[in-house]
Protein backbone atom coordinates (compact mmCIF):
# COMPACT_ATOMS: atom_id res chain seq x y z
CA UNK A 1 0.00 0.00 0.00
CA UNK A 2 3.01 2.35 0.84
CA UNK A 3 4.72 2.03 -2.34
CA UNK A 4 1.11 2.79 -4.60
CA UNK A 5 0.31 5.65 -2.59
CA UNK A 6 3.91 7.08 -3.36
CA UNK A 7 2.63 7.96 -6.52
CA UNK A 8 -0.24 9.83 -8.21
CA UNK A 9 -2.89 8.25 -9.95
CA UNK A 10 -1.87 9.41 -13.68
CA UNK A 11 1.49 8.11 -12.54
CA UNK A 12 0.30 5.17 -11.59
CA UNK A 13 -2.10 4.52 -14.57
CA UNK A 14 0.22 5.23 -16.88
CA UNK A 15 3.05 3.10 -15.80
CA UNK A 16 0.61 0.28 -15.68
CA UNK A 17 -0.91 1.13 -19.51
CA UNK A 18 3.05 0.91 -20.25
CA UNK A 19 3.46 -2.03 -19.28
CA UNK A 20 1.06 -3.48 -20.44
CA UNK A 21 1.85 -2.23 -23.69
CA UNK A 22 -1.60 -0.22 -23.97
CA UNK A 23 -2.92 2.72 -25.52
CA UNK A 24 -5.65 5.21 -23.96
CA UNK A 25 -8.04 3.89 -27.51
CA UNK A 26 -7.34 0.54 -26.77
CA UNK A 27 -8.04 0.48 -22.79
CA UNK A 28 -11.78 2.32 -23.93
CA UNK A 29 -11.85 -0.38 -25.98
CA UNK A 30 -11.14 -2.90 -23.18
CA UNK A 31 -12.78 -1.40 -20.83
CA UNK A 32 -15.99 0.27 -22.48
CA UNK A 33 -14.95 3.40 -20.64
CA UNK A 34 -15.18 6.53 -23.25
CA UNK A 35 -11.42 7.61 -23.81
CA UNK A 36 -12.56 11.32 -22.45
CA UNK A 37 -13.32 9.84 -19.32
CA UNK A 38 -10.20 8.13 -19.54
CA UNK A 39 -7.98 11.09 -20.46
CA UNK A 40 -9.92 13.03 -17.25
CA UNK A 41 -8.25 9.87 -15.03
CA UNK A 42 -5.22 10.55 -16.68
CA UNK A 43 -5.56 14.46 -16.37
CA UNK A 44 -6.97 13.77 -12.52
CA UNK A 45 -9.42 16.15 -13.37
CA UNK A 46 -12.34 14.18 -11.11
CA UNK A 47 -14.76 17.02 -10.99
CA UNK A 48 -15.45 16.80 -14.57
CA UNK A 49 -15.99 12.91 -14.49
CA UNK A 50 -19.53 11.53 -13.48
CA UNK A 51 -20.11 11.07 -9.65
CA UNK A 52 -18.53 8.66 -7.48
CA UNK A 53 -20.40 5.60 -8.09
CA UNK A 54 -19.27 5.66 -11.57
CA UNK A 55 -15.65 6.91 -11.01
CA UNK A 56 -15.32 3.71 -8.40
CA UNK A 57 -16.76 1.62 -11.19
CA UNK A 58 -14.58 2.92 -13.57
CA UNK A 59 -11.22 2.45 -11.17
CA UNK A 60 -11.74 -1.28 -10.08
CA UNK A 61 -13.02 -2.05 -14.25
CA UNK A 62 -8.94 -0.56 -15.23
CA UNK A 63 -7.69 -1.94 -12.54
CA UNK A 64 -8.98 -5.54 -13.47
CA UNK A 65 -7.44 -4.71 -16.97
CA UNK A 66 -4.05 -3.31 -16.20
CA UNK A 67 -3.69 -6.13 -13.21
CA UNK A 68 -3.51 -3.20 -10.28
CA UNK A 69 -5.36 -3.14 -7.35
CA UNK A 70 -8.32 -1.18 -7.72
CA UNK A 71 -9.67 -0.93 -4.24
CA UNK A 72 -5.88 0.76 -3.66
CA UNK A 73 -6.42 3.12 -6.58
CA UNK A 74 -9.76 3.94 -5.70
CA UNK A 75 -8.70 4.49 -1.61
CA UNK A 76 -6.22 6.82 -2.83
CA UNK A 77 -8.75 8.79 -4.69
CA UNK A 78 -10.95 9.21 -1.95
CA UNK A 79 -8.46 10.31 0.30
CA UNK A 80 -6.50 12.82 -2.06
CA UNK A 81 -9.37 13.70 -4.18
CA UNK A 82 -12.54 13.55 -1.99
CA UNK A 83 -13.44 17.79 -2.78
CA UNK A 84 -13.51 16.91 -6.26
CA UNK A 85 -15.10 14.01 -7.00
CA UNK A 86 -18.71 14.60 -7.52
CA UNK A 87 -21.27 13.42 -5.30
CA UNK A 88 -24.21 11.02 -6.17
CA UNK A 89 -27.37 12.53 -6.79
CA UNK A 90 -30.58 11.57 -7.72
CA UNK A 91 -30.17 12.70 -11.43
CA UNK A 92 -27.44 11.20 -11.94
CA UNK A 93 -27.59 8.90 -14.82
CA UNK A 94 -24.73 5.67 -16.01
CA UNK A 95 -22.40 7.41 -19.28
CA UNK A 96 -23.18 6.16 -22.62
CA UNK A 97 -21.12 3.37 -23.32
CA UNK A 98 -19.84 4.73 -27.25
CA UNK A 99 -19.11 0.79 -27.93
CA UNK A 100 -23.13 -0.12 -27.34
CA UNK A 101 -24.10 2.47 -29.52
CA UNK A 102 -22.09 1.42 -32.25
CA UNK A 103 -23.16 -2.28 -31.69
CA UNK A 104 -26.72 -1.02 -31.86
CA UNK A 105 -26.06 1.21 -34.66
CA UNK A 106 -24.68 -2.12 -36.47
CA UNK A 107 -28.20 -4.20 -35.72
CA UNK A 108 -29.55 -1.77 -37.47
CA UNK A 109 -27.35 -1.67 -40.95
CA UNK A 110 -28.13 -5.34 -40.88
CA UNK A 111 -32.05 -5.53 -40.65
CA UNK A 112 -31.63 -2.21 -43.23
CA UNK A 113 -29.75 -4.21 -45.46
CA UNK A 114 -31.94 -7.45 -44.75
CA UNK A 115 -35.11 -5.06 -45.41
CA UNK A 116 -33.68 -3.68 -48.34
CA UNK A 117 -32.87 -7.30 -49.87
CA UNK A 118 -36.08 -8.36 -49.01
CA UNK A 119 -38.08 -5.52 -50.81
CA UNK A 120 -36.12 -6.59 -53.54
CA UNK A 121 -37.18 -10.11 -53.41
CA UNK A 122 -40.92 -9.04 -53.66
CA UNK A 123 -40.19 -6.63 -56.66
CA UNK A 124 -39.33 -9.40 -58.16
CA UNK A 125 -42.30 -11.48 -57.15
CA UNK A 126 -45.03 -9.80 -57.21
CA UNK A 127 -46.03 -10.02 -60.50
CA UNK A 128 -45.52 -14.14 -60.24
CA UNK A 129 -47.99 -13.69 -56.83
CA UNK A 130 -50.45 -11.08 -58.07
CA UNK A 131 -50.55 -11.12 -61.99
CA UNK A 132 -51.47 -14.13 -64.59
CA UNK A 133 -49.74 -17.45 -64.15
CA UNK A 134 -46.81 -17.59 -66.97
CA UNK A 135 -47.59 -20.52 -69.58
CA UNK A 136 -45.73 -21.25 -72.49
CA UNK A 137 -46.15 -24.29 -74.61
CA UNK A 138 -42.78 -25.06 -77.63
CA UNK A 139 -43.64 -26.79 -80.74
CA UNK A 140 -47.71 -27.22 -79.43
CA UNK A 141 -50.19 -25.61 -82.23
CA UNK A 142 -54.29 -25.30 -81.91
CA UNK A 143 -55.32 -27.71 -84.93
CA UNK A 144 -51.89 -29.14 -85.47
CA UNK A 145 -52.05 -32.32 -87.14
CA UNK A 146 -49.32 -35.13 -86.74
CA UNK A 147 -48.66 -38.60 -87.92
CA UNK A 148 -46.92 -40.09 -85.05
CA UNK A 149 -49.07 -41.69 -82.39
CA UNK A 150 -47.50 -40.36 -79.24
CA UNK A 151 -46.86 -36.41 -78.77
CA UNK A 152 -44.14 -34.84 -76.69
CA UNK A 153 -45.77 -31.70 -74.97
CA UNK A 154 -42.88 -29.44 -73.61
CA UNK A 155 -43.11 -26.16 -72.02
CA UNK A 156 -42.64 -23.38 -68.81
CA UNK A 157 -44.13 -21.78 -66.19
CA UNK A 158 -43.20 -20.20 -63.01
CA UNK A 159 -41.52 -22.75 -60.97
CA UNK A 160 -43.81 -21.90 -57.68
CA UNK A 161 -46.82 -22.43 -60.17
CA UNK A 162 -48.67 -26.48 -60.46
CA UNK A 163 -49.37 -27.46 -63.87
CA UNK A 164 -52.47 -30.20 -64.88
CA UNK A 165 -52.92 -31.55 -68.26
CA UNK A 166 -55.94 -33.31 -68.69
CA UNK A 167 -56.81 -32.75 -64.75
CA UNK A 168 -53.41 -34.60 -64.34
CA UNK A 169 -50.66 -32.31 -62.48
CA UNK A 170 -47.74 -32.05 -64.20
CA UNK A 171 -44.39 -31.49 -62.13
CA UNK A 172 -42.05 -28.39 -63.15
CA UNK A 173 -38.28 -28.40 -62.74
CA UNK A 174 -36.74 -26.02 -60.32
CA UNK A 175 -36.38 -23.61 -64.10
CA UNK A 176 -40.26 -24.05 -64.39
CA UNK A 177 -39.45 -26.35 -67.49
CA UNK A 178 -41.61 -29.43 -67.97
CA UNK A 179 -42.44 -32.34 -70.38
CA UNK A 180 -44.75 -34.77 -71.09
CA UNK A 181 -45.57 -37.80 -73.50
CA UNK A 182 -49.10 -38.29 -74.14
CA UNK A 183 -50.72 -41.22 -76.28
CA UNK A 184 -52.84 -39.89 -78.93
CA UNK A 185 -56.27 -41.32 -80.55
CA UNK A 186 -56.78 -41.26 -84.23
CA UNK A 187 -58.84 -38.05 -85.39
CA UNK A 188 -58.52 -35.20 -83.05
CA UNK A 189 -57.48 -34.94 -79.01
CA UNK A 190 -58.02 -32.60 -77.07
CA UNK A 191 -55.51 -31.27 -74.50
CA UNK A 192 -56.74 -29.07 -71.61
CA UNK A 193 -53.85 -27.42 -69.19
CA UNK A 194 -54.74 -25.50 -66.58
CA UNK A 195 -52.13 -23.19 -64.52
CA UNK A 196 -52.96 -22.84 -60.98
CA UNK A 197 -51.04 -19.78 -59.23
CA UNK A 198 -49.86 -19.34 -55.57
CA UNK A 199 -52.57 -16.86 -54.52
CA UNK A 200 -55.47 -19.11 -56.55
CA UNK A 201 -54.97 -17.68 -59.98
CA UNK A 202 -55.83 -20.07 -62.45
CA UNK A 203 -55.08 -19.84 -66.38
CA UNK A 204 -56.85 -22.67 -68.80
CA UNK A 205 -55.59 -23.07 -72.41
CA UNK A 206 -57.31 -25.76 -74.99
CA UNK A 207 -55.60 -27.28 -77.93
CA UNK A 208 -56.87 -29.58 -80.24
CA UNK A 209 -54.52 -31.99 -81.72
CA UNK A 210 -55.54 -33.68 -85.07
CA UNK A 211 -53.96 -37.54 -85.00
CA UNK A 212 -54.11 -38.65 -88.83
CA UNK A 213 -53.42 -42.46 -88.28
CA UNK A 214 -51.30 -44.35 -91.19
CA UNK A 215 -53.48 -46.47 -93.49
CA UNK A 216 -52.90 -50.14 -92.81
CA UNK A 217 -53.30 -52.13 -96.39
CA UNK A 218 -54.63 -55.45 -95.88
CA UNK A 219 -52.44 -57.88 -97.32
CA UNK A 220 -53.60 -60.98 -99.51
CA UNK A 221 -52.86 -64.32 -98.42
CA UNK A 222 -51.89 -66.32 -101.58
CA UNK A 223 -53.07 -70.04 -101.45
CA UNK A 224 -50.85 -71.98 -103.42
CA UNK A 225 -52.62 -75.63 -104.36
CA UNK A 226 -50.38 -78.04 -104.89
CA UNK A 227 -51.09 -80.74 -107.69
CA UNK A 228 -49.91 -84.42 -107.42
CA UNK A 229 -49.50 -86.60 -110.44
CA UNK A 230 -51.90 -89.48 -110.52
CA UNK A 231 -50.71 -92.61 -112.17
CA UNK A 232 -52.58 -94.67 -114.61
CA UNK A 233 -51.76 -98.07 -114.80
Amino acid sequence: MEEITTKSISALLTDAMRIKNMSVEKLSQVTGISDRFLGLLLEERFNKLPSTPYVRGYVLKIGEVLSIDGNELWEIIKSHHTQTVAKSGEKDILPKNRFKVEALNIKIIIGGVIGIIFFIFLLFRIPALLGKPKFELYDIQDGMKVTTSTLSIRGTINPSDELFINDEQIVANEKGDFEKTIELTPDFNTLHFTVKGLLGKELQETKQIFYEAPKVEAKKKVNESSTEPINIE
